[in-house]
């Protein structure tokens, strides 16, 4: 059982997962950051708090990028088998719930998140949610300017990137039914690794409504029932990319 406390509760709780424990940034954080929220997992009683980890809005995204951002680090107050059995449950459940992006500070929280599906910039130390905004190329697709520059970052992103999918397109469709998540109107790249060379014509897809994506077609149209592809999508400002699901 999950539950989102706040307030004295959550710091109660907190506290009393860690008052054995000499962790300072946990100390730290529950006395500078106000107010404080945690998930907790209850046993089957549903009285017993089995572990917790917190949560928090921060004050890091001066550009607007982000809708709701979070910090999601996950405390550690409990042996290793039980970080093994409930540790990796409640973080999924956490992700899939509240859709989060998630920031690590510490290397053995991040093994847990990478187990868990975030993708981890050790350059950087963020640990982003996927699918989610990527942050780890926000600020240089916000200064690509050019259709050039755009492209060389695709196929950067192609071969690099975390924040890419691939899926495998229906027999003679040139639909891709696909949930919007983020509500925005998308650009879109799609590169078949295994058949476009260099001076094929990749289709794109230009705009799309709630829930159908149009490609345009490419200069052979019967890789489409053969062939895997990674789609890329970027928004329409070049903020960031996004994953989408393939039904």
């Amino acid at each position: 059982m999950l539950i989102i406390e706040n307030g004295i509760k959550a710091k109660q709780l907190v506290t009393s997962f860690t008052e054995l424990y000499d962790d300072s940034f946990t100390q730290r954080w529950l006395k500078e950051t106000y107010p404080v929220f945690c998930v907790v997992k209850y046993d089957e009683t549903k009285t017993n708090p089995i572990c917790v980890a917190l949560l928090h809005k921060i004050d890091f995204d001066s550009l607007h990028i982000f809708d709701n951002p979070v910090l999601l680090d996950y405390i550690y107050t409990m042996t290793e088998h039980r970080r093994n059995n409930y540790a990796y449950n409640l973080l999924r459940k956490i992700m899939k719930k509240n859709k989060i992006i998630g920031f690590c500070c510490n290397d053995e929280s991040a093994k847990l998140f990478v187990k868990c599906g975030f993708s981890y910039h050790p350059d950087k130390q963020w640990m982003v949610r996927f699918p989610s905004l990527s942050n780890t190329k926000t600020k240089e697709l916000l200064n690509v300017k050019s259709k050039l520059e755009l492209q060389k970052m695709w196929e950067y992103e192609k071969t690099n990137s975390p924040f890419i999918i691939e899926g495998t397109l229906r027999h003679q469709e040139n639909i891709i039914t696909a949930k919007q998540k983020y509500g925005l109107e998308f650009r879109v790249k799609i590169i078949s690794t295994k058949y476009f060379g260099d001076d094929a014509d990749i289709p794109t897809i230009v705009c799309f409504d709630d829930e159908k994506l149009v490609l345009g077609k490419p200069r052979y149209p019967e890789c489409f029932t053969k062939h895997e592809y990674i789609i890329i999508l970027v928004d329409k400002h070049n903020s960031g990319l996004f994953s989408i699901d393939i039904l």
